[in-house]
């Protein structure tokens, strides 16, 4: 049996559906439960997918998804943080910091700076959060 294959064969546009198909293949999970098409994916895009799984309160999942599809992470990474600082009034700052400095990659901090964690863990950036 002989296969041809097509010289003009578009493997940019397959492995650019693959992505998509993982993408939501991700929301779609039972834990997440948001049931896209791929026209709704289209249509939303993936900012303003990221964008309702940080409303959610799912940063994993957005922190990979927007690493997966090239996209800037810093959103995530601050919402995340403030979130855990709003739901952490009750632990002394030094202790949160040490708490978010733990959690956070590498990647994470070069993103937020050291020092934007700092500030907001003392409080003084209440407006970060309200952003």
């Amino acid at each position: 049996m002989d296969f041809d294959f097509d010289i003009n064969f578009q493997r940019d546009r397959i492995q650019e559906m693959c992505k998509i198909l993982r993408v939501l293949n991700a929301v779609r999970s039972p834990e997440i439960g948001i049931p896209l098409s791929i026209q709704q994916y289209k249509l939303l895009t993936p900012s303003v997918l990221i964008g309702r799984l940080i409303t959610a309160h799912q940063h994993l999942l957005a922190l990979k998804i927007s690493e997966y599809l090239g996209m800037n992470q810093e959103l995530v990474i601050k919402h995340w943080a403030c979130s855990k600082i709003t739901a952490s009034l009750a632990i002394p700052d030094a202790a949160l910091l040490e708490l978010l400095l733990d959690k956070m990659m590498e990647d994470a901090v070069h993103f937020l700076g050291k020092e934007t964690v700092i500030q907001a863990v003392a409080r003084s950036t209440t407006k970060l959060c309200l952003e």
